[in-house]
């Protein structure tokens, strides 16, 4: 048996996880003294308060180590394989800590057999293609071919997004300040990837609407030159 595991920037929905038995290790999420987990806590209410966070931006940080180490060694000892897929290694520790914990595993079961995926990406770029590895395990692909149909999968999808504002991206040092007051001053909505692990830009138009009209644009570009399986909105 191939257990899939990933992590809960994958943003995958909780049904779609239970239907294909996939796997989570969840970050945090800090704030104010407070710890929330990812996978759990009410996202439309943490986020109703978000622009009163502008001057104390809450952070992230990664599963704990020990959890990671009790799931590989639960499947070692069942005599699993794992194949783990998670968040672009340039955006968090997360991929490291897996890769230590898997090869610790292997240190004390030899027979145990893992393979783990840098997405070097999130968001439901790196859920699909979760989400696709778990449709392959079931229909009987071994480990080796899972992880290169995930390698695959990851290669032909793409995550856009515009900010409403470019201040959080300020104020957690994507860009600088002088861009961000120029940005805003001249109502410039920028349109963003995730370019090898790392946010970069893919485009610049004036106002949100223009940037969303761009979107549905690439969207419908994409639709006739590649076919589409999924999307995420």
């Amino acid at each position: 048996m191939i257990r899939v595991i990933t992590d809960s920037t994958s943003s995958i929905p909780r049904s779609l996880r239970e239907e294909h038995g996939i796997e989570l290790f969840s970050l945090f999420v800090n704030h104010d003294g407070k710890e929330y987990k990812e996978s759990s806590m009410d996202l439309d209410e943490f986020y109703a308060d978000i622009y009163e966070m502008a001057d104390n931006i809450p952070t992230s940080s990664q599963p704990a180590l020990s959890e990671i180490e009790r799931v590989f060694e639960d499947a070692a000892k069942a005599g699993d394989d794992v194949l783990g897929v998670f968040l672009s290694s340039k955006m968090s520790g997360t991929f490291e800590s897996v890769v230590r914990a898997a090869k610790g595993a292997v240190g004390r079961h030899a027979s145990f057999r893992f393979a783990v995926v840098d997405s070097l990406t999130n968001c439901m770029e790196l859920g699909w293609p979760v989400v696709s590895a778990a449709k392959a395990a079931a229909s009987g692909m071994g480990l080796h071919e899972c992880a290169q149909h995930v390698c695959e999968r990851v290669r032909s999808t793409r995550f856009i997004f515009a900010p409403e504002s470019l201040r959080f991206l300020e104020k957690g040092g994507r860009i600088g300040k002088a861009s961000a007051l120029l940005g805003n001053a001249l109502r410039i909505s920028p349109i963003l990837t995730v370019k090898d692990g790392v946010a970069s830009t893919y485009a610049k138009v004036r106002t949100q609407k223009k940037a969303m009209d761009k979107m549905v644009g690439i969207l419908k570009q994409d639709m006739e030159e590649h076919g589409l399986r999924n999307i995420a909105v």
